[in-house]
């Protein structure tokens, strides 16, 4: 069943934004692919540890790491093609990436950021502006051709249940190790 809906509706997605690429949407599109590595994510949360709260940083940085875990495995478990891997005569990737595609780590990492960022502010700002970047890295996932559309809707549906089970996680190591 997953392998029709690559093949058909997904794929069709996937090849129309490729055939309405814009040099603009391109340079937004490969900048979130860059961004969202675990090198950058990794620096900017030294900076936020260093500049603004040690607790958040450390927050962030383990839910990350929980949610690439989890991203990880899940790959490995179900191992679905990329688009440009499947069908490479049909999708050309504009990014370099190769091993599976579902579900979308970059998604995910973006969903578990817009999560425990809005939790930890509690504003509605924060909430929306989580929302609408996790939506921008699910487009520029598709738009690069790196994923179909059910891996980035897959990724959207389990990030909520993986910010939950980290906070789970997280709460009983913080009861257990003092000053954790």
């Amino acid at each position: 069943m997953l392998s029709e809906i690559e093949s058909g509706i997904g794929l069709d997605i996937v090849v129309w934004l490729q055939d309405n690429r814009h040099w603009l949407l391109d340079g937004l599109a490969l900048g979130l692919h860059y961004v969202a590595r675990g090198q950058v994510l990794a620096f900017l949360l030294l900076l936020l540890t260093w500049r603004f709260d040690r607790r958040l940083a450390v927050q962030l940085l383990f839910g990350v790491l929980f949610g690439a875990l989890v991203s990880t495995s899940l790959k490995y478990i179900l191992q679905t093609p990329r688009p440009h891997i499947a069908f490479p005569g049909q999708v050309d990737a504009l990014a370099s990436q190769d091993g599976y595609g579902l579900p979308s780590g970059h998604v995910l990492t973006a969903i578990i950021l817009a999560g425990l960022l809005g939790l930890w502010f509690r504003r509605r700002w924060v909430w929306i502006a989580g929302v609408v970047y996790s939506l921008i890295v699910a487009w520029s996932r598709m738009y690069l051709g790196v994923h179909y559309p059910q891996d980035v809707l897959a990724s959207m549906l389990i990030g909520p249940l993986v910010v939950g089970a980290y906070l789970q996680l997280y709460q009983y190591i913080a009861e257990r190790i003092p000053g954790f």
